[in-house]
């Protein structure tokens, strides 16, 4: 196969209509996407980003599509490319650097592959099991390691200026803005991210690609090749299952697992390519002047309109760099700021040393560009020949304000349910329920009636608070002596309203993953509660799938969570739909209201402790009811070393982060924001707790009254 050209092949600026559309290139995808739904339109550019560019990629290698048969998945391989192995440690440490971006979002298009909407799915559990393995050897910071290894800082990835800052392979960014696209789209991409994470696990890094000698006795890399080939087994039973399950649309189904196949192999090479002409590319000095000219010319026009370089002004010389960079080195090198015969004394350097009126406009490694091309003398000075990379843009419709949607504005929380547990086909409802009908109402509430226990905030404080109320709740609890006060058809009444919070329980996390990239920590900490809550994706295990199965042998089968007929089931009463929704809402945005979330987290946790949930086995167990949900969060949100004490840990580990970065009082202020959220859980169920028995005892008073009417009239 032909090597992959190294320029973008994306839409160019210039092509977008006048009609709303921007160009943004593959960086400021990636930026804007990183940011998990901090941009309102950050769907619909996932959407039209992933779409282009599998026209793209099925485009390119359309002969590559073959029809099903028994030996398809075997025979999809990604194909090598003919570039040549490259040697050098300077050159390998830019490959590891300019690979950070790709490898540090890698399998990020699994994190939400397991969300309320897909928690009892074999398929989506398997790929969550994938994704556990590359957490668990903490996949990330092993790459971190390596880069500190070499000497390399370790990037802020989710920052802006590290996106925008020069000398980074756009490539590299294209391709790691697809894998954050797909991200955002599990469920109505599911075919298209099993091929992806086939190619993906059958492939290999840019640094293995270039450099197979240099990285055999590397940890990362055998550790990596290793952990690709333990999961390889699981994605082709996973492919193979899939394209059992319908067999009436198995052509459709593999054309597009195909499809995100080769669209992996698409960027991959297209990446390749980049990288191979940087490493490659030696520059004159000449070369590496006009670049530097290039990349700050932006900046510097509107200053230098009064200066004058062969009868044209700087700030003309700079608008018209790109097409004529060498005329406009040679008017330089033949005017006054440059001292031919004694180059270091040029007027030029003098301008940026610490007595010049441009000190401090160029770094160290910049004036030595300067000084390298004024010392390399007029006479051997090359032709320029130098390309200037440019990024690929991508025309995208761009709403600068969230389109109003009135539909949503007056839904009840039961009719939000659903449209918030399918937030990926319906994303214009994530700002309404943010903004114009619950979050941000609740917890506006929550600040008003919340009176922090802890006025002053120290983690002594918060320690002995905590431990006072598991002392107390410890010490309510009685063993069940007689019959309990609540009847057997109570108990299922009661168990069956908590349906639509339990069948999506740990929901509340389901995007915790998004914080990976600004708190590492705090985001493994939530992770490990949400990732226990799903049975660390053995479907047995998960806390929705032990409910359902209760459900059943109580006689109450139900629809599945993410249909219609879940949420318009007429058992339920109204408030049963109330938690889940701020909890929908509130796991849109991890970044945003952390503070909260973290409350939130634990008080959930906590309540599973103590009294409650230890009487309620009592009584379950007497009606002979099983009692195993109840049980398991006894267990597991143990104060020890369970969810609770990670909720409090997670807690800690983020007022520690606020405190070190931004002093005292921000510190005391993200106190109260975690207060406000823990209080919510209360605030929020209190219609569905005054609801539940009164609409109990009406129901049972009317069938007795029926009933009653009935003999009477016989």
């Amino acid at each position: 196969m032909s090597k992959m050209p190294s320029a973008a092949t994306s839409l160019s600026a210039k092509e977008c209509p006048d009609s709303g559309k921007i160009a943004v290139t593959g960086r400021e995808v990636f930026y804007r996407l990183l940011h998990f739904h901090e941009y309102h339109d950050n769907c619909s550019l996932a959407q039209a980003y992933l779409r282009h560019y599998l026209d793209e990629a099925e485009r390119y290698f359309l002969p590559q599509f073959k029809p099903y048969c028994p030996t398809a998945i075997a025979s999809l391989h990604v194909t090598k490319s003919s570039d040549c192995v490259l040697t050098g440690t300077d050159k390998f440490k830019e490959a590891l650097r300019l690979s950070a971006p790709l490898i540090l979002t890698e399998p990020c298009w699994l994190q939400d592959i397991y969300i309320a909407a897909s928690n009892q799915e074999a398929l989506c559990a398997a790929l969550f099991r994938v994704y556990l393995a590359f957490h668990e050897a903490d996949y990330a910071g092993s790459y971190r390691n390596l880069l500190a290894r070499f000497g390399i800082a370790s990037p802020p990835i989710y920052a802006k200026s590290y996106c925008g800052k020069d000398g980074l392979l756009d490539g590299v960014f294209d391709f790691a803005a697809v894998q954050l696209a797909l991200a955002y789209m599990p469920r109505s991409m599911s075919a298209e991210i099993l091929g992806f994470t086939l190619a993906f696990c059958r492939s290999h890094t840019l640094c293995e690609h270039y450099f197979p000698g240099k990285v055999q006795n590397i940890d990362f890399f055998s550790q990596r090749r290793e952990l690709l080939a333990r999961q390889t087994d699981l994605i082709e039973k996973s492919i193979e299952q899939y394209l059992q399950d319908n067999s009436v649309q198995r052509e459709r189904r593999w054309k597009r697992i195909q499809s995100g196949f080769w669209l992996y192999q698409y960027l991959f090479s297209k990446t390749t390519a980049q990288l191979h002409d940087k490493l490659t590319q030696h520059m004159s000095p000449a070369q590496a002047m006009l670049k530097l000219l290039q990349r700050k010319a932006a900046a510097a026009t509107g200053h230098h309109g009064r200066i004058v370089l062969a009868g044209r002004s700087l700030d003309d010389w700079f608008d018209r760099l790109s097409t004529n960079g060498e005329a406009f080195l040679t008017a330089l090198r033949q005017s006054p700021y440059v001292d031919i015969d004694s180059p270091e004394k040029s007027r030029l350097l003098r301008l940026f040393s610490f007595e010049g009126p441009m000190f401090g406009i160029l770094q160290p490694d910049e004036v030595a560009i300067v000084r390298n091309w004024l010392c390399s003398g007029a006479q051997s000075q090359p032709k320029i020949g130098l390309a200037t990379p440019t990024s690929g843009s991508f025309c995208f419709q761009v709403n600068k304000s969230p389109v109003p949607e009135s539909r949503f504005e007056r839904l009840s929380n039961r009719q939000l349910f659903y449209y918030l547990i399918n937030s990926e086909r319906y994303p214009e409802v994530l700002p309404q329920a943010e903004t114009k009908l619950k979050l941000k109402r609740q917890l506006a509430v929550c600040k008003i009636l919340a009176d922090s226990p802890i006025k002053i905030y120290t983690h002594e404080a918060f320690e002995h608070y905590l431990q006072t109320l598991y002392r107390r709740e410890m010490a309510a609890y009685q063993p069940l002596t007689g019959k309990p006060k609540i009847s057997r058809q109570a108990y299922v009444w009661g168990l069956e309203q908590f349906a639509p919070t339990v069948l999506i329980d740990g929901a509340w996390l389901q995007h915790c993953q998004w914080l990976k990239y600004r708190y590492p920590e705090i985001s493994a900490i939530l992770f490990r509660i949400y990732a226990d809550e799903l049975g660390n994706g053995k479907m047995e295990q998960s806390h929705p799938v032990v409910f359902r199965k209760l459900m059943q042998q109580l006689g109450l089968d139900m629809p599945p969570i993410h249909s219609k007929d879940f949420s318009e089931r007429q058992r339920f009463v109204d408030g049963a739909f109330d938690l889940p929704v701020f909890m929908l809402s509130l796991a849109n945005y991890p970044q945003r209201y952390l503070p909260e979330l973290l409350g939130l987290n634990l008080a959930i946790e906590l309540s599973g402790l103590g009294n409650v949930y230890m009487h309620m086995v009592d009584e379950l167990d007497y009606w002979q009811i099983d009692s195993t949900i109840a049980r398991l969060h006894i267990t597991i949100d143990n104060f020890a070393d369970g969810h609770a004490a990670q909720a409090k840990r997670a807690i800690q580990c983020y007022l520690d982060e606020v405190l070190a970065a931004q002093g005292e009082r921000a510190m005391q202020q993200h106190w109260r924001r975690i207060h406000i959220g823990y209080c919510s859980l209360k605030m929020v169920c209190w219609r569905f707790k005054l609801a539940v028995p009164m609409v109990y005892m009406r129901n049972k008073l009317f069938f007795r009254l029926t009933a009653h009417s009935d003999n009477n009239n016989k």
